[in-house]
């Protein structure tokens, strides 16, 4: 990598970071419903509970503001001619800024339409992949948010059975962790109601 290309990976790492803080679901509350979305139904700002909270119309609008801002994010990268490196860089970003927004105190959303966003633009099959598993996971998961975990957790292998690239599953699985990760109250929430023995 020469000291063009680093540069240009840095500034687009910064960029996609700052696009990444712009929160739909938030700044939809404070402009339109004079409100912060944080403060109602799971206490996230990110399109699901939009829809709880707000209905389908904006959950719409809020996840493609958020899709969009990863796929923003990610071609960018492709079109300054980076390389891989930059480009699963300039992902990681846009997704940490959506879940760590500075201007937010670092409390965003959970990360996963910044992240299908990305994916949509680096990688169209991997995305169609992560449809089909959760189309095939959902009748046994019976909860949207959880099977969209179980669709990305599978993520990775699938990658690296279909390209081999190890750059891309550390990127992957560093990634998909981190969302997992913010999803830890859904996830137990869930075993908690489907396991429960007292029932």
């Amino acid at each position: 990598m020469n000291n063009l290309d680093f540069y240009l990976t840095v500034i687009t790492m910064i960029f996609a970071y700052i696009l990444g803080c712009l929160n739909g679901g938030y700044y939809y509350g404070k402009i339109v419903r004079k409100t912060d979305i944080r403060l109602l139904g799971s206490h996230n700002p990110g399109a699901l509970n939009t829809l709880k909270v707000f209905g389908v119309g904006p959950f719409i609008g809020v996840f493609l503001i958020d899709f969009s801002k990863g796929a923003v994010a990610t071609a960018l990268a492709f079109y300054l001619d980076l390389h891989e490196f930059a480009v699963l860089a300039a992902m990681a970003s846009v997704v940490i800024g959506h879940i760590y927004p500075i201007q937010m105190r670092f409390k965003g959303g959970k990360g996963v339409a910044a992240f299908l966003g990305s994916l949509a633009v680096y990688d169209p099959g991997l995305l169609g992949v992560t449809v089909l598993l959760f189309i095939a996971s959902f009748p046994v998961v019976r909860k949207f948010s959880i099977t969209g975990l179980v669709a990305l957790a599978t993520l990775p292998l699938v990658a690296m059975i279909l390209h081999g690239d190890e750059l891309e599953l550390i990127f992957l699985v560093t990634l998909i962790t981190l969302i997992i990760y913010r999803h830890t109250e859904n996830i137990q929430d869930y075993v908690s109601t489907r396991f429960d023995t007292r029932k």
